[in-house]
């Protein structure tokens, strides 16, 4: 037993690599939000365009897409970054497996919207197009927000699939987690960080499985107001925790904060299903609670200079630069919303008679997430 905690859970090693992981840990991040909102974005376009039913249009959609589908994702990686060279086209390790898992993502997704336009009944547009409103109309007012509602569950899952395929970027050296994980292995002759890199793609996508999940079974509206507030106060926690451990370092608080986010909103689903509190009783709860936590962490290790750094930020540390950056920053936060307070109060208060007046409750709702 001795020999295999020594092999496999040698602390010391996985002391020693930890802040290698957690670097892979931002980069696997940073790339699966890039992959997603490419191939997501790609394939609502498509699926758009393959509706005005162009057939020369629509034949090379589908053929694209079917070859996109059918190839491996590490086909489409290694032809970009070896093979497209000989032909004078040369793309870094990151963006070949960015540009690859996005047309993969894209094309089931493509797919996955095209199912949702058709699944909308043929009467609503004939509805739609009785009552004065044109092509373009039926389809960006009527068509669109049914479909897009109906294929919430098929692209979650098809989302969380291809974001672990941000692995395979290793092949290519892309500095994520299981290539830090191979490369303090190869350092180190010993499996921990193998086991560590394990961890940390467990603790990063079974949260997203399981609000996955949540997004299937209470709506994507409701999931996605939680999560993003959720968000917001659970980042505190895990900065905290980030900083007790390595100090006032951005690798570490900004893991820790995106990790302990993840958490509050699994805790957060999880009371709202097994007890009788409503998903906004259960997000007070946890969001007071975070903060509370999180100053109280802080304190432990810290001065309150310290906590105010934490907090607020370090204002000696300010060049001009990022001044401007948050000065622009709180000057589009302050200009959205003052455009959407309206529709966004009354889209809370009362979803159904927005609906009935005004289009706006939905992007309004949008915006607001956004700036969350």
């Amino acid at each position: 037993m001795g020999r295999f905690a020594d092999t496999f859970l040698n602390w010391a090693v996985m002391a020693q690599y930890a802040p290698k992981i957690v670097e892979g840990t931002w980069v696997t991040i940073q790339l699966a939000l890039a992959v997603v909102i490419a191939g997501i974005a790609c394939g609502l376009f498509l699926s758009v365009l393959r509706a005005f039913r162009f057939r020369a249009v629509n034949f090379l959609i589908v053929f694209a897409v079917d070859v996109l589908r059918a190839l491996p994702p590490l086909v489409i990686i290694i032809a970009f970054y070896f093979a497209l060279p000989t032909a004078g086209v040369r793309m870094s390790a990151w963006v070949s497996t960015w540009l690859a898992l996005s047309l993969v993502l894209m094309a089931f997704s493509e797919e996955i919207f095209w199912a949702g336009i058709l699944a909308v009944p043929r009467g609503q547009w004939e509805a739609a197009r009785s009552t004065g409103l044109g092509f373009l109309q039926t389809l960006r007012d009527v068509v669109l927000p049914q479909a897009v509602r109906l294929t919430i569950p098929p692209l979650t899952n098809r989302t969380i699939a291809i974001t672990k395929n941000t692995a395979l970027g290793a092949v290519l050296a892309v500095g994520e987690i299981l290539y830090q994980a191979q490369s303090a292995y190869s350092f180190s002759y010993n499996p921990s960080p193998l086991l560590l890199g394990a961890a940390a793609y467990l603790i990063l996508f079974i949260p997203v499985v399981y609000f996955g999940r949540w997004v299937e079974t209470e709506g994507p509206r409701k999931a996605g107001f939680v999560a993003a507030l959720c968000w917001a106060g659970g980042f505190l926690i895990g900065a905290a925790v980030g900083f007790l451990l390595s100090g006032l370092n951005l690798f570490a608080m900004t893991a820790g904060g995106l990790i302990a986010g993840f958490v509050v909103a699994l805790l957060t689903g999880l009371v709202a299903r097994t007890t009788e509190l409503k998903e906004d009783a259960a997000l007070a709860t946890f969001y007071l609670l975070s903060l509370a936590l999180g100053v109280t962490i802080v304190s432990l290790k810290g001065t309150n200079v310290d906590l105010l750094h934490v907090l607020f930020g370090d204002v000696l540390a300010l060049d001009n630069p990022t001044l401007l950056l948050i000065a622009a920053n709180a000057s589009v936060s302050l200009l959205v919303l003052a455009l959407i307070y309206r529709p966004l109060v009354v889209e809370c208060v009362d979803p159904g008679f927005m609906r009935s007046v005004s289009r706006a409750g939905g992007p309004a709702h949008l915006a607001f997430l956004v700036l969350v």
